[in-house]
């Protein structure tokens, strides 16, 4: 948003959009390399939090994520279309389904400091 610099201003605003339902899901396409070796979870951990169901690719920084409830997509463009058109037409299953990983992300990615998230979020 304009005139946020501070990534908490960010993180307020992504929260805002994504409780307004402006977003329907996340997409975390990447392509095979070491460049897609070198990046983290971060953007789909995000996702989670937002309350966002997400795609993410088949590749090293997401894999492990399916095993806390991230919907992983492998293969080309045409996987990716066909992923995205059936949660489309399910998309009310999707998001229940991908509470799993917000709960991933609450229990082991975060520090707990006394409701700091929450407000955090807030």
């Amino acid at each position: 948003p304009d005139g946020a610099s501070a990534y908490r201003s960010f993180a307020q605003w992504l929260r805002k959009l994504a409780v307004q339902r402006r977003w329907f899901a996340g997409v975390a396409p990447l392509a095979s390399g070491t460049f897609a070796a070198s990046k983290s979870d971060l953007k789909v951990l995000e996702y989670a939090m937002l309350g966002l169901p997400s795609l993410s690719s088949d590749e090293v920084p997401y894999r492990h994520l399916a095993a806390h409830g991230a919907d992983i997509v492998s293969g080309s463009g045409d996987a990716w279309r066909a992923a995205v058109h059936d949660r489309s037409l399910h998309s009310e299953q999707w998001r229940a389904e991908s509470a799993e990983s917000l709960d991933y992300v609450r229990r082991e990615r975060t520090v707990d400091n006394g409701g700091a998230l929450e407000r955090w979020l807030s």
